[in-house]
């Protein structure tokens, strides 16, 4: 009865750690697309994948905000070719074909906050300064 069980068990083990070449599959569901108004020469994805950029003709950067709306239109020379995004998000980079340089825009997205109905000292049409300190320690 041994001699029977440890063929048996060698097979399996064997089974067992053989290598399983199987094909991955990939599969796409589509999306709402950004709508664009003109024909688009590159788009760039922030690391994060909040923003997307959208480079069209004449020069025109569309930027889309993370549910795919329309957030602000950017300006860039109109014979930009090709745009990039920096890691962060805070430089965009745009290269020209036949040029030798890249151009390099810094990128502040401005945020509107609602403070509608919150209360206040002074004219409410008093401008407002923030100030962000990110290196202190």
């Amino acid at each position: 009865m041994r001699r029977a069980t440890l063929p048996l068990l060698v097979a399996v083990l064997c089974f067992l750690l053989t290598p399983v070449r199987s094909k991955a599959a990939a599969v796409l569901t589509p999306a709402p697309p950004l709508k664009t108004e003109a024909k688009i020469r590159d788009v760039s994805v922030s690391a994060d994948g909040q923003w997307t950029f959208v480079l069209a003709e004449g020069g025109t950067v569309l930027l889309y905000g993370p549910q795919g709306e329309l957030v602000d239109r950017l300006q860039v020379p109109a014979d930009t070719t090709g745009i990039a995004v920096w890691p962060d998000g805070s430089r965009l980079l745009a290269s020209s074909a036949g040029k030798p340089d890249v151009a390099v825009y810094e990128v502040e997205l401005v945020v509107a906050i609602n403070v509608e109905g919150s209360p206040f000292k002074g004219p409410a049409t008093a401008p407002v300064t923030v100030a962000v300190f990110s290196d202190f320690q």
